[in-house]
């Protein structure tokens, strides 16, 4: 038997493979990054070619290093809520339009009014906000009737590679309950969702468990993915579900918590949480596992637009620990300045991508460092938002597993702690998703039983305590920043107007 698994992940702005040994330790890793296009405000779209073509280079030159011995398996994670179309013959008849295109914002706010839409949000799991791929199907319709009736299948990017490597149109349940058309309790196309998208279920992917496993290399792959034909390929799920195994939250009791460049909040639970005014996602990992809660736009790509606009000394521009060393020289709390972090509107957990940001309580003595350290704080508040709301639901959370790239920094796992005021953890085995995708392989493959099986290779390395004097400063800050959207929101909406003239 082969001794490794390939988690592979195709990223929203790079595709990663990497090797793990059956004991989960990390062997090799490769990324290999691709653009984005913005040819219009709010797109976002790339050639799925170009993705194709990444991830199948970064998985070659994993078998090139493990020296072509073959991997028990390659399990996959994908960006969820993707969309292009393709016609009769596979082939792309649109780019791929990714998670953060709000091309569709019309079609949501529309759809939101309808009678159908809480119904709609209660089977699907998916709220209603224009990264939704019904709301984009919508506005396909509407906008784009001729590629939308020469369309054999809309589907997403990890679907558009299974059909290339195998002539199967296959979703796994996850990313199948993250487009706003599926049925999570009947495990099939939801046709109130479909009437509304104008397609019938045809034109989509077979939804297939994520423990799925295709086989049969077709054409050349064998030889550019360095594999045999009979590689088993699992169907895989979400990276954001992918995520969560790959810190170890598989109890009710733990959330995880992810800043990279957006962010999110998440359970793990049995059934889903349905929220009166549909602002929590519930993702279908498994039958009868549920994956719910929270993401927002605005992470560490805030740290990106501040420190290109306003950290340029002498030409130079600034590093990230520069960012980060400033910041933390200022007192927790900014003296009292806050910041809305909704530069690119916001999904949770008012799924409004009419929101903007704002900084209050600006004051004469507030040095550029107090700016700083209220982005990282305006982040860590909105994320705290999105998880009150899921405990105010009955859940009584006791741990938080972190991960994404604000971990490489312990004063930003600290000053979360902080405002949590719970215990945090950092399991440090690579990318959570890869990770989480290797062992959704071992359990496809009959290694793993269960998720309490997997627990050996999620042990944490790290751990955080509250404390409890920054706590109480943390609390009274989140009291007024949690005020603010209400108060902003009409200004807000009249700003987006004025700025998408």
């Amino acid at each position: 038997m082969s001794d490794y698994i390939i988690g592979a992940d195709i990223g929203t702005s790079s595709s990663k493979a990497t090797a793990f040994s059956l004991e989960g330790k990390l062997l090799v890793q490769q990324q290999i990054p691709y653009p984005t296009q913005h040819v219009k405000p709010s797109y976002s779209e790339q050639d799925p070619d170009q993705v194709l073509q990444a991830i199948c280079n970064a998985i070659r030159q994993v078998t090139d290093q493990m020296q072509n011995q073959p991997p028990l398996c390659v399990s996959f994670s994908s960006a969820m809520h993707s969309l292009m179309a393709v016609d009769s013959k596979g082939d792309p008849l649109s780019p791929l339009i990714l998670w953060s295109d709000g091309r569709s914002e019309k079609e949501a706010e529309w759809l939101k009014q309808q009678p159908a839409a809480q119904d709609i949000y209660l089977h699907t799991g998916t709220p209603i906000h224009p990264m939704s791929p019904l709301c984009k199907l919508i506005w396909w319709r509407n906008e784009n009737k001729k590629t939308f009736g020469k369309t054999a299948k809309f589907i997403g990017i990890k679907e558009y590679l299974f059909s290339k490597l195998f002539g199967e149109y296959v979703t796994d349940y996850s990313l199948a309950s993250a487009t706003g058309l599926f049925d999570h309790y009947a495990l099939k196309w939801y046709e109130p969702a479909l009437e509304l998208s104008g397609l019938k279920s045809e034109h989509l992917p077979d939804a297939v468990s994520s423990l799925y496993i295709l086989k049969g290399l077709k054409n050349d792959f064998p030889s550019r993915l360095g594999l045999p034909v009979n590689t088993p390929f699992v169907a895989g799920a979400g990276d954001g579900c992918l995520a969560n195994l790959g810190t170890g939250v598989t109890k009710k009791e733990e959330m995880a918590v992810t800043i990279g460049t957006s962010g999110a909040v998440r359970l793990f639970t049995g059934d889903p949480i349905n929220d009166e005014k549909g602002r929590i996602f519930n993702y279908l990992l498994l039958p009868k596992e549920f994956i719910s809660g929270g993401a927002v736009n605005n992470g560490g790509v805030l740290l990106d637009w501040f420190r290109h606009q306003f950290m340029k000394e002498n030409d130079r521009q600034e590093s990230y620990d520069d960012f980060l060393k400033e910041a933390f020289d200022a007192e927790p709390g900014c003296n009292g300045l806050l910041f809305l972090p909704y530069l690119m509107g916001e999904r949770s957990p008012m799924w409004d991508s009419r929101a903007r940001g704002a900084f209050l309580g600006i004051h004469i003595e507030h040095e550029r460092k107090h700016f700083m350290r209220a982005v990282l704080e305006g982040i860590c508040y909105s994320l705290y938002d999105t998880a009150s709301l899921m405990e105010r639901s009955g859940l009584a959370v006791k741990t938080i597993y972190a991960s994404g790239g604000f971990t490489r920094n312990p004063e930003w796992v600290q000053m979360l702690t902080d405002l949590f005021d719970k215990k945090v953890r950092i399991c440090d085995r690579g990318d959570a998703s890869s990770v989480g995708a290797a062992l959704l392989g071992m359990r496809a493959m009959g290694i793993l039983s269960s998720w309490e099986d997997a627990e050996k290779y999620t042990t944490a390395d790290k751990s955080f305590v509250p404390d409890k004097k920054k706590t109480k400063i943390y609390q009274r800050n989140f009291e007024l920043f949690s005020k603010m959207y209400d108060t902003l929101k009409t200004a807000m909406h009249e700003i987006t107007t004025w700025q998408n003239k």
